[in-house]
């Protein structure tokens, strides 16, 4: 598991963000015979804090899960 800090941009304000990456491989592909990786990462922010407050005054939640999963596929 590995940290990551960057910045989210959102609404057209932008604040610091941190995801966890929980899991990285990087292996040949069986099929395509080339190499490819993926990665899971996951993070929140409160959406309040970009300008989106709509719901909060009846109890909404402000809180956003963020979880990116990816792959890539190196070129032939």
């Amino acid at each position: 598991m590995a940290v990551e800090r960057g910045e989210l941009s959102l609404n057209g304000q932008t604040r610091p963000l941190t995801l966890t990456i929980r899991q990285l491989k990087y292996m040949p592909h069986p099929m395509l015979k080339r190499e490819f990786c993926g990665a899971d990462a996951s993070g929140s922010f409160q959406r309040d804090e970009f300008g989106l407050s709509a719901g909060k005054d009846w109890g909404f939640k402000m809180e956003v899960k963020l979880r990116i999963q990816v792959e890539a596929v190196a070129r032939e």
